[in-house]
């Protein structure tokens, strides 16, 4: 990996220092704002979890995430118990070419911790829990801004919430996946995907793991997900010869059209986060069973 164009979590830098920083972008605070605030600040109709493009000199895209649901046993993916709509966290893309140095962010580093992004050397992530306040930095320059909510808000925190404040920075790059992932395919097309991944991880040390995190559609068989995924495995097993221990299936909840993404981790890196977009109260689940509900449900 090299250049900018790898790196994932890119964040705004506000354009002056301010007691403000890290607690607020342009009004907006995790925890504190809602969506009408976002709709009035952009200038939006509609509000949701999502990219919203930005006429700006200095911004290229707002990256702002909203809650959906309240905390819940089976939808842990929501960090906090707040209500539907409120704002959690901002991710700010500057344009290229306007990344301001280090020195120019005028804050004491002293209160950041610095870690090195793993898998992209000479990425660093400084970042302040108490002040819920994150910034990229490569060669530097500053390439981004993170806000999310201070510890002052952690009596909010879902127990046992998939995504934790704190770790969401480290974590964020094994967003994207190097391999393309694929939906609802015959068994023959998948086994193109399949083929390229397994010549990759073949190439890798022993100690690499493979990845296969399956999303069930809006529709969806009780266990799609995770068929999908075995099936994968085992075609992967035996067609390739990979130890079953370098496979890793996931079952990781629904999408509005079935996925199965594919990624490669390292010894000693964060596995992928999980990012169904669909709570099971949304999804029509189909019941069935025999020969003609396990054919729907791995379509060799």
């Amino acid at each position: 990996m090299s250049g900018k164009a790898i790196v994932i979590f890119l964040f705004l830098l506000l354009s002056t220092a301010s007691p403000a920083l890290g607690k607020e972008w342009r009004g907006l605070a995790p925890l504190r704002s809602t969506c009408e605030d976002v709709k009035r600040i952009l200038g939006i109709e509609k509000c949701e979890t999502g990219d919203y493009i930005l006429k700006d000199e200095e911004v290229v895209s707002v990256h702002i995430s909203i809650s959906k649901h309240p905390c819940d046993d089976k939808w842990p993916y929501e960090s906090y118990n707040v209500p539907p709509g409120t704002v959690t966290d901002i991710i700010v893309t500057p344009r290229p070419g306007k990344y301001p140095r280090l020195t120019d962010l005028g804050i004491d580093l002293r209160k950041y911790e610095k870690a090195e992004v793993r898998d992209t050397p000479g990425y660093f992530i400084y970042d302040s829990k108490a002040d819920g306040f994150s910034f990229n930095e490569h060669d530097g320059e500053v390439i981004g801004l993170n806000y999310f909510p201070s510890t002052d808000y952690d009596y909010l925190l879902c127990p046992g919430a998939a995504r934790k404040v704190a770790e969401e920075a480290i974590r964020s790059y094994s967003r994207r996946t190097p391999y393309p992932g694929y939906g609802d395919l015959a068994f023959d097309e998948e086994k193109k995907y399949l083929d390229d991944f397994a010549l990759k991880l073949r190439r890798e040390e022993p100690e690499t793991r493979g990845y296969i995190i399956a999303y069930a559609g809006r529709r969806a068989h009780t266990g799609e997900a995770q068929a999908r995924a075995e099936r994968a495995k085992n075609y992967l097993v035996c067609a390739h010869g990979l130890a079953p221990a370098r496979l890793v299936t996931v079952d990781a909840g629904y999408r509005e059209e079935l996925t199965v993404e594919l990624y490669i981790r390292r010894k000693g890196s964060p596995p992928p986060l999980l990012e169904p977009t669909l709570h099971p109260s949304e999804v029509q689940i189909i019941h069935g069973n025999g020969k003609k509900a396990s054919a729907r449900v791995l379509r060799p």
